[in-house]
């Protein structure tokens, strides 16, 4: 509708980046800001084209070290379904997990990973906790974040489309991870340590909007108009 003396708004730019599960990724870099001791949380919002195996968020140290990563298809040999994961060693790992029923292809879904040092690892999706285990991992490894491949040894890339990641030194309580599934951070929430709309829309950077300056470099994903259902920003009370 219109009226008199209104002006008309733009709507604000909204896009993805679509991965194509061969060589597509992006690097965040080593910033120490993601060397989380504690707690983290991490949201991605994703439409995978695929049930193959493959990193969504990874920081995963190879053989030795600890880090953690968020991907599909469980530990890759296990039937569809997300796994967020903490890892001792490529032998050695604790991790929550969805079955098959977990997300569809070609669907747009949240899934949320939070860990809490000598406590617990959790996985929610679309705001609801599907899987809870015991851990007693930490997490030492210096290797840069990644998003849509598994880095240390570059396999495992995702097909599919990303829009909304954001890390969070904290483990956000279970409110606040279902609001923030269909909501978007502002920015400058406290404990938020980096935030992706993916919004750029053009070249090869993926901007950083939690105000740390982690931007990303975009190695062969594409920008897309593919987005999913319109979330709007606030700030959970």
């Amino acid at each position: 509708s219109s009226c008199v003396g209104c002006a008309d708004v733009p709507p604000a730019p909204n896009f993805s980046l679509s991965f194509d599960g061969v060589d597509d990724y992006v690097s965040i870099g080593a910033s120490e800001d993601f060397n989380i001791t504690d707690e983290l949380t991490i949201f991605a919002t994703i439409k995978p084209n695929s049930y193959d195996c493959a990193s969504i968020i990874d920081r995963f140290p190879g053989s030795s070290g600890e880090g953690y990563r968020l991907n599909l298809r469980g530990d890759c040999s296990s039937e569809n379904g997300v796994v967020w994961s903490s890892f001792g060693s490529a032998s050695s790992n604790a991790f929550a997990q969805s079955d098959g029923s977990g997300y569809s292809l070609s669907e747009w879904v949240t899934i949320t990973g939070v860990w809490k040092n000598n406590n617990y690892i959790k996985l929610y999706i679309n705001g609801n906790l599907v899987d809870s285990t015991y851990t007693d991992r930490s997490f030492d490894t210096d290797r840069p974040l990644e998003f849509a491949r598994l880095g240390y040894d570059g396999t495992e890339y995702f097909n599919g489309f990303i829009d909304r990641v954001s890390i969070w030194s904290v483990a956000l309580p279970e409110f606040q991870i279902s609001s923030y599934a269909f909501t978007q951070p502002t920015g400058d929430e406290a404990n938020l340590v980096g935030y992706w709309n993916f919004n750029d829309g053009e070249g090869s950077t993926l901007t950083d909007l939690s105000g740390n300056g982690n931007d990303g470099t975009i190695y062969g994903a594409t920008w897309s108009d593919e987005v999913p259902y319109e979330m709007s920003t606030e700030n959970p009370a």
